[in-house]
């Protein structure tokens, strides 16, 4: 009767299990990929797994110009845009999407060295940041010493003093390319005095030279006076310039190839060839894997413009809607409209007064220079 009992308790717990379901989760229930989000920079690679899974795993990608994946799992970024990689067993399927960046390959200097021979001489560097669809252009500029040149965040060379240095400018997306121009200063005044005691200093003779003022001079009790050679020196300062219409309403071309080098960059947009418009690539991207999985036969190939925006000097920023066609700038440089953007501009600009400043830097006077050429009697006239 007690074996009888006992069994009936077993056989109760084990349908009581099987019921509720509280078995052990199977092996199935835990198959993952251990990465369902990953960032890559180009021609990297990355080895994605399928944990809790023996079966045989087909992989595959949305997109092969983006991002490849082999046999057992090791994605291969190619270029910058998005892809999404699956990992296919039996009917389910895992997947991960994967951002491909650009990094920075080169950066480049127009002048390899420079030489510069004035005290607060300027020169401007221009550095060139390849490619062209590089995620992050931005770089740092910087000196291998201080008291010879200064050097600015917009690559203005400055010179302080005598000697040689490096001025370098880095990319800042951890590429870590780097370009170098090697700078010169010489021929600056030295502090150091050049003369001595009596007589205004004359460290040396007047002895006759065959000048025809040493006849005067030869007798002459000197009074020597520091002969200086003055010059200005220039700087380069961000003004304010306004972009104006005439009355016909026609735009200077001039003034607009300005405003596109200086203006307040916003964003890049995506013009799909089906009419729809996108702030960046990957929401471009996106939409096309998005149309191709439904199977739109229509063409979904693209065109993109540098959306700039209309900035008042009081710092207000009119900043044009997405897909709304203002203040863009195609590869040909062509401006293709300003409205309703460039009307509210003018609506604030009209009611307060301000201007619109696009951040130009001018070379400007900022003082003089005195460079010491010589002394002169001031009694005789000789010079020395």
């Amino acid at each position: 009767m007690k074996k009888k009992v006992i069994k009936n308790i077993v056989f109760l717990f084990t349908l009581i299990v099987l019921l509720t379901g509280a078995v052990p989760v199977s092996a199935a229930s835990q198959v993952k990929l251990n990465k369902t989000k990953i960032t890559l920079n180009v021609k990297k690679s990355y080895q994605l797994k399928l944990t809790g899974n023996k079966k045989k795993v087909k992989w595959s990608t949305s997109k092969k110009s983006v991002a490849t994946v082999n046999k057992n799992g090791k994605v291969t970024a190619k270029k910058k845009g998005t892809a999404t990689i699956t990992a296919k067993v039996g009917n389910k399927k895992y997947k991960c999407k994967v951002t491909v960046r650009q990094p920075v390959t080169s950066v480049k200097l127009n002048k390899k060295s420079v030489t510069l021979k004035k005290k607060n001489a300027t020169v401007k560097l221009k550095v060139t940041v390849g490619p062209k669809g590089a995620n992050n252009k931005k770089v740092k500029w910087s000196t291998s010493n201080k008291n010879v040149v200064t050097v600015t965040q917009g690559g203005v060379v400055k010179a302080i003093g005598n000697g040689t240095c490096i001025v370098s400018v880095m990319a800042t997306d951890g590429s870590k390319k780097k370009a170098t121009c090697k700078v010169t200063v010489k021929g600056l005044p030295k502090s150091s005095n050049t003369g001595g005691s009596g007589n205004g200093g004359n460290t040396g003779t007047s002895g006759n030279t065959g000048k025809k003022e040493d006849a005067i001079a030869v007798n002459c009790a000197h009074a020597w006076q520091p002969q200086y050679k003055t010059e200005a020196t220039y700087d380069y300062i961000t003004m304010s310039a306004r972009i104006c219409a005439d009355t016909s309403g026609n735009f200077n071309y001039q003034e607009l190839q300005q405003y596109r080098k200086n203006g307040i960059y916003v964003r890049t947009e995506y013009n799909c060839a089906c009419g729809h418009v996108f702030p960046n690539h990957d929401s471009y991207a996106t939409h096309v894997h998005e149309m191709e999985n439904i199977g739109d036969p229509r063409s979904h190939s693209f065109s993109s413009y540098d959306v700039y925006a209309w900035r008042c000097d009081c710092g207000k920023v009119f900043a044009p809607e997405i897909g709304s066609n203002e203040a863009k700038f195609g590869n040909q440089s062509t401006l293709r409209g300003y409205n309703p953007c460039y009307d509210q501009y003018c609506d604030h600009a009209i009611a307060t007064g301000h201007n619109y400043v696009p951040s130009i830097p001018v070379k400007c006077k900022t003082g003089e220079t005195k460079t010491l050429t010589g002394y002169k009697c001031s009694k005789c006239g000789a010079t020395k």
